[in-house]
């Protein structure tokens, strides 16, 4: 894959297609456990840098969800007291809108030209 190439995302953040503008080393990732657990390998592979066909949210509400489980222990207490809808609408507030994003090779599919 290169810069210009038409691409969909397969399992991270919500499903959507945008077109590569950037490349980078997998080095410059410091830690991503989803994509750990998800594609063991990715780092042996570059990290693309997409821009979205239409601004979206980088992650799903199941990831958000999960993520919650990483914080530390008194602001995850207070997220694990949310009920489901209370969970929802601060997703809804708190994960912003982004054109930009960036990927594992392994979670894009490329568009044939």
């Amino acid at each position: 894959m290169k810069i210009g190439d038409r691409v969909e995302f397969k399992k991270t953040g919500l499903p959507g297609t945008g077109t590569i503008v950037g490349v980078n080393h997998p080095d410059m990732i410091i830690e991503n456990k989803q994509w750990d657990a998800l594609y063991p390998d990715w780092r042996l592979h570059y990290v693309y840098t997409v821009k979205l066909s239409r601004p979206q949210k980088p992650i799903s509400l199941a990831e958000y969800q999960t993520s919650i489980l990483e914080l530390p222990e008194p602001i995850r207490d207070m997220y694990t007291t949310l009920t489901a809808s209370e969970l929802e609408l601060r997703y809804l507030n708190e994960v912003p809108f982004v054109q930009y994003a960036s990927y594992p090779a392994e979670d894009l599919i490329q568009y044939e030209r």
